[in-house]
C-alpha cells in the first residue's frame, strides 16, 4: 500500500512554482510569502547527544504546492485558502510528532532533504507510517475541498528499469502500464529499482501538462509485475510536454477509473 507524502522541500514548491525555471528555492519561498501562499512550515532543532546544536529539520505541508500552482495560474485567493490549510496540517499534533522523529532520524542519517528524512523516519515503524497515512488522508480531503476538478492527480508505481542514465521506467500499480520518466539531477542517487514512487500529473489553465514524482510512503505488497509491457512515451520531470505530443495522454487503463476525470486535449507550450 502506498500514500503520498504529505510534506515536501522547498525545491519543490518553487519547481511547482515556476516550472523549469531552476528558481532558487528561498527566492522563490520569499516571493510566495509575500503574496501569503506559503506556511510557516513544520521543524525541530536536531542536537548532538552531548546537546551541540546540529541543524534543523523543516518541511512543508505539500498543499503549499497545491498553493503554488494556484498562484501559477492566477488564483491568488486560492493560494492564500491552500497555505492557510497547509498551515493547520503543519499544526497539528501528528506532524509536530513527525518532526521530533525525523529529528532524531537525522542526527544518524544525515540525509539533505527533509521530505526523505520522513521516508526514512516511518521505515519499519507502524505507529508513524500510520501518523502519516492520517495526514495523508486529510491532506486529500482539503485539497479537494478547496481545488475542485482543479486539484492534481495522483498515482502510484514502482521503479521498473534503471540504468544510470536520464529517465527510468515506472511501472504502474494494478494496470501495468510502464511511463519513461525524466531524472531530477539531484535525486538521481535515490533511484532504484523496486522503489515505490508518487506520480503528481497537474493540467494547468495555461495549456501546460506537468508530471513530477516523489517517493511514496510505502508498505510492502505482494503484486506481481510482469516483465513484457510496452513502454509508454516520454514524460520529462515538471516541464512542459516536448513538442513532438500535441496532447497528454494517460495509458487507457487509468483514464477508465471513475474517480479519473480524463483531461481534455491541451496545446502543448513552446519551451
Amino acid at each position: 500500500m502506498k500514500s503520498e507524502n504529505p510534506f515536501v522541500d522547498p525545491e519543490q514548491i518553487a519547481a511547482t512554482w515556476r516550472p523549469g525555471a531552476g528558481l532558487d528555492p528561498s527566492n522563490a519561498l520569499r516571493a510566495l510569502r509575500k503574496k501569503e501562499a506559503l506556511s510557516t512550515g513544520v521543524g525541530e532543532v536536531i542536537r548532538q547527544s552531548n546537546g551541540v546544536l546540529a541543524g534543523r529539520v523543516l518541511f512543508y505541508s505539500s498543499l503549499n504546492r497545491d498553493a503554488a500552482q494556484a498562484l501559477r495560474s492566477g488564483d491568488e485567493l486560492l493560494a492564500r485558502r491552500l497555505a492557510g490549510a497547509a498551515s493547520k496540517i503543519e499544526r497539528s499534533p501528528g506532524a509536530i510528532e513527525l518532526a521530533k522523529a525525523a529529528a532524531r532520524t537525522r542526527i544518524i542519517d544525515r540525509l539533505d532533504s527533509s521530505p526523505h528524512i520522513l521516508i526514512e523516519t516511518v521505515k519499519d515503524n507502524p505507529h508513524l507510517a500510520n501518523v502519516v497515512k492520517r495526514i495523508s488522508d486529510r491532506t486529500s480531503k482539503l485539497r479537494r475541498r478547496y481545488m475542485g476538478n482543479d486539484e492534481p492527480q495522483f498515482f502510484f508505481g514502482r521503479v521498473a528499469e534503471w540504468s544510470q542514465g536520464d529517465s527510468f521506467v515506472i511501472q504502474l500499480d494494478h494496470f501495468g502500464e510502464r511511463m519513461r520518466l525524466g531524472v531530477v539531477p539531484n535525486w538521481a542517487y535515490r533511484i532504484q529499482p523496486g522503489l515505490a514512487l508518487c506520480l503528481r500529473v497537474e493540467h494547468s489553465g495555461n495549456g501546460q501538462v506537468l508530471v513530477s514524482y516523489d517517493e511514496a510512503i510505502d508498505t510492502p505488497d505482494e503484486n506481481a509485475t510482469p516483465d513484457n509491457i510496452d513502454v509508454v512515451d516520454y514524460y520529462p520531470y515538471n516541464r512542459p510536454l516536448p513538442n513532438s505530443q500535441n496532447a497528454f495522454e494517460l495509458p487507457a487503463e487509468l483514464i477508465s477509473i471513475p474517480t479519473f476525470q480524463r483531461p481534455r486535449p491541451v496545446d502543448v507550450v513552446e519551451v
